[in-house]
């Protein structure tokens, strides 16, 4: 008589070429039946992987070969000029060794969590960190916010806005560049001051 042994769930991840080849594969575990979350591409040809159900990051090298998991919440990542890695969602942000996953700090976000959604996350030159989130995006008396952090995870300011489903787009020294469904806006990098809007329709 046979058993069958139940190894839990996984996924297969892969990495193509520009030209469509692959270039490696992975699998990873999975804490439930769940899709693989987030996907970011390291620089150096590797990735990250996270896993929203269990609040957790995996390390892949460019080989496809599994470096490092590290229990943090995971919907955004970048990548910093200083090896770092910065980890951002609705439940704070963590600063990590790109390395060996080792964590360098983490700032928790007072956000309600059932009613958060991270829509954007970047890392300037500087070291500030930009974030755009959604309140309450699935319900009529949704807003958003654009927050800009210092180089700790610590809230610097934070913008409001009525309209649904605002996104960052990115910065540069100056700016802070986001949408939504209806107009283009950017923002004072140093105030979080609103210094124009476009509607391009």
């Amino acid at each position: 008589m046979s058993t069958l042994t139940w190894y839990g769930y996984s996924a297969e991840v892969f990495v193509l070429s520009a030209t469509g080849g692959l270039r490696w594969s992975a699998t990873l575990g999975l804490s439930q039946g769940y899709e693989v979350g987030p996907i970011f591409a390291a620089s150096d040809g590797g990735a990250y992987v996270a896993d929203e159900s269990l609040d957790a990051v995996s390390r892949v090298s460019s080989d496809g070969d599994l470096v490092w998991t590290r229990r943090v919440p995971a919907q955004w990542f970048s990548e910093a000029q200083d090896s770092t890695l910065l980890v951002a969602s609705c439940k704070g942000i963590t600063s990590l060794q790109q390395d060996s996953g080792h964590m360098n700090w983490q700032q928790r976000l007072s956000f309600p969590l059932s009613r958060c959604e991270m829509s954007g996350f970047t890392a300037a030159v500087d070291g500030s960190l930009y974030a755009s989130v959604q309140i309450d995006p699935y319900s009529l008396a949704d807003s958003s916010r654009i927050l800009k952090f210092d180089e700790f995870g610590k809230m610097a300011w934070q913008f409001d806005l009525p309209d649904p489903d605002a996104r960052l787009l990115g910065v540069d020294a100056d700016h802070v560049y986001f949408s939504t469904p209806t107009r283009l806006s950017a923002l004072d990098s140093d105030s979080g001051v609103l210094l124009w809007e476009s509607n391009p329709q």
